[in-house]
């Protein structure tokens, strides 16, 4: 699919002149101000305890990894500057920056990465199952973290840049119940911006980190603002109120400021896929021949021309076409559409045609995070 940006050419020093929402419903800004959108309100600032979009950009930069993505999908260092894998690539060294402070003072060490990581496997904390290859991590220094590892692992690395992984204060969660925590709503991180404030239902107020380790931040404060509705979003935009859209920017409006020179539009190819998923454990989904039956009916055509608006592209192989050249291999493609042949798998599964006019029911559960 593509994702789709919008933010103001001219407003990186934004949000000072122009703002028409009533004072109740807008953050106080400045001319040092960047404000960006989020769908709703963050259920807790605890960065790894559970998947919670509206959290993902404060966490962003509040926290830090050992190492993260750029929009490229790209690996690059962040806590730690380097790192090597031994021989049969079964243990991987982390060198640390040094200097490291966390936002209350207190230095940061190679302690803390053991413990959240120690913790986030014991207490299967969102992507404990990264971790899975991992058999012991040991801190031979206050710089140096090492993991060693049952079998080698080359997803290890880039699993560490994703979701879950951010390195958590260990002087402010050890003994505690990381999942109710206070510190869950009012974080203390490494990252280019402190935690100020948070407001239900209307944002986040994050400022600079005058000691972070890495490149200075160029904005003094950022506010994730929080606008549920993408139309009132992408009109507060218009209207100076807000600076960023990320990837709000509502299907039908998406080419409007194309050629306006206030706004800078961007595309890029993203590897985002939304999947059915299927409970192969308890539910009659067990029954390969029905999740075949799925597969065939489900018209991804039909599908891509009502939803997608000209965006993206049809899915036809199981993972993104951007991996084309190192992963995707073409022989494996989804089945064409065959309604007849999905319903002669379901016939062969043991189920009738209803009176009804079905055969089964099914419930499914939907991540929704404001756009889907």
């Amino acid at each position: 699919m593509f994702a789709v940006g919008l933010i103001a050419a001219l407003t990186l020093t934004a949000c000072g002149g122009k703002n028409n929402a009533p004072a109740e419903q807008t953050p106080e800004t400045t001319n040092d101000t960047l404000v960006a959108v989020v769908a709703n309100d963050p259920s807790s600032f605890h960065p790894d305890f559970k998947s919670d979009d509206n959290a993902w950009g404060p966490n962003q930069n509040i926290f830090n990894r050992l190492v993260k993505l750029n929009a490229y999908d790209q690996v690059l260092p962040d806590l730690a500057e380097t790192w090597e894998w031994n021989e049969d690539s079964t243990q991987v060294t982390f060198h640390l920056h040094e200097g490291v402070k966390w936002h209350d003072g207190e230095p940061f060490t190679s302690a803390d990465v053991k413990w959240t990581y120690d913790t986030l496997i014991a207490e299967k904390w969102n992507k404990s199952d990264s971790f899975a290859s991992v058999e012991s991590i040991e801190c031979p220094d206050d710089n140096t973290v090492v993991m060693n590892l049952k079998y080698p692992d080359v997803s290890l690395i880039a699993k560490l840049s994703w979701y879950g992984t951010f390195i958590m204060p260990k002087h402010l969660y050890e003994g505690t119940d990381t999942a109710t925590n206070p510190y869950n709503q009012n974080p203390v991180g490494t990252g280019p911006y402190k935690f100020e404030k948070y407001d239900a239902g209307i944002g986040t107020t994050l400022v600079k980190n005058e000691d972070y380790f890495g490149t200075e931040a160029t904005i003094e404060r950022l506010i994730f603002q929080v606008i549920p509705d993408s139309t009132t979003a992408y009109q507060s935009l218009l209207n100076g109120e807000v600076d960023y859209l990320g990837m709000v920017v509502p299907t039908a409006n998406k080419h409007e400021l194309d050629n306006d020179p206030n706004y800078k539009h961007f595309h890029y190819l993203s590897i985002n896929r939304t999947y059915i998923t299927f409970n192969m454990e308890t539910s009659i989904f067990k029954d390969v021949r029905l999740r075949q039956a799925v597969a065939m009916g489900v018209d991804r055509q039909g599908i891509y021309d009502r939803v997608a608006n000209g965006t993206g592209a049809l899915a036809e192989y199981f993972i993104s076409p951007l991996w084309e050249g190192k992963y995707l291999d073409k022989q494996y493609t989804m089945p064409a559409r065959d309604v007849a042949a999905a319903k002669a798998l379901i016939e062969d599964a043991g189920y009738t045609l209803r009176d009804d006019g079905f055969y089964f029911d099914m419930t499914m559960d939907i991540f929704e995070s404001g756009n889907f």
